[in-house]
């Protein structure tokens, strides 16, 4: 029952560090994206290998990406929600290893080009509902593309699978502390109490023992985003 006990903690322990994860790479990723050095720190997110699927248009490899960035106008993201899922990881025998993650995020972003809302001076005119929307002024002429547009994109975060030692988003954090390790909700045990017969550690004190850090460094194999609506 114990060992039941610790697996069960463990994919706890995996789901919890990967939405810790995902939250840290969102918010890095996007603050990148939406500054004005993105053409070199987007890329350092990006493997050789990654491949990316952008509104329907293939880029291969952090390269691609570089040149995508310096190909798109400013940029400002609104995230209204993320999911992330963890993937393999766990303990084994050289230690605990970080899981591969996947991260689902929508949003809004606005573009902005010269002919963009955002661009546009602002007006003493009386608001109506034909002359504003809720989020800003609105004006049928514009181009689709210089509006805020709603996006979902989807990532399959990975642990530095070439040993590149650098760039990438370094997450390190402490499990012992976490929900799973310490008996939390739905657990079953009593947290971290002994169990009987031998006076042996519960399953909790072994999971906090294996695994008393997880570290990992991601990078985003492979990305797709698409513009909705």
């Amino acid at each position: 029952m114990a060992s039941v006990e610790a697996k069960q903690r463990e994919s706890k322990l995996l789901i919890e560090y990967a939405a810790k994860a995902a939250e840290q790479f969102v918010s890095l990723y996007y603050s990148a994206y939406d500054s004005r050095n993105r053409v070199g720190l987007i890329p350092t997110l990006y493997l050789g290998t990654s491949t990316v699927l952008w509104n329907g248009n293939p880029i291969q490899g952090n390269g691609g990406v570089g040149e995508l960035m310096d190909s798109l106008p400013a940029t400002k993201h609104e995230v209204q929600s993320m999911d992330a899922h963890p993937v393999g990881g766990g303990s084994n025998e050289a230690g605990f290893a970080a899981p591969s993650i996947l991260v689902t995020v929508s949003g809004v972003v606005t573009h902005h080009t010269p002919n963009s809302a955002s661009a546009l001076p602002p007006s003493n005119a009386p608001e109506s509902s034909s002359t504003r929307t809720k989020g800003g002024r609105y004006d049928s002429s514009l181009p689709l593309d210089s509006l805020p547009r709603a996006f979902s994109q989807n990532f399959v975060l990975v642990n530095d699978p070439e040993g590149k030692g650098d760039g990438g988003v370094v997450v390190s954090w402490d499990s012992s502390n976490s929900v799973a390790a310490n008996g939390g909700p739905g657990s079953g045990s009593g947290g971290g109490k002994k169990s009987g017969g031998g006076g042996g550690g519960s399953s909790a004190d072994v999971l906090r023992a294996a695994a008393p850090t997880i570290t990992g460094r991601f990078f985003v194999q492979a990305d797709q985003l698409r513009f909705v609506g």
